[in-house]
């Protein structure tokens, strides 16, 4: 709810003030990352270097995304290292993977 304690971001632009997304308080982004519309980084997930999350996309549980990656739609991305130029779109799920 508003002007309940989130997650560590670098500027005010790493987080939408449109929709119903959220950096949950043990979570990060920096970097020209972007969390907007409904989408959540929840559970000890970091993003940087121009991540975008957007949609009703969920990042969750040790995450490690950067490098221009995208999660969209409604993708559920967890307990994984996604970096370079990657599109997560959909319904597509990624769990325990890692992508250089």
């Amino acid at each position: 709810e508003k002007g309940e304690r989130g997650g560590l971001i670098e500027s005010e632009d790493n987080l939408s003030q449109e929709g119903g997304c959220w950096i949950f308080d043990d979570s990060e982004a920096i970097e020209n990352s972007r969390v907007s519309e409904f989408s959540l980084l929840m559970r000890n997930s970091k993003i940087k270097d121009n991540v975008e999350i957007s949609g009703n996309s969920v990042v969750d549980g040790n995450c490690h995304l950067c490098d221009n990656v995208k999660v969209c739609g409604d993708a559920f991305v967890q307990n994984a290292k996604l970096y370079g130029n990657k599109i997560i779109s959909g319904n597509e799920i990624h769990i325990c993977t890692i992508f250089n």
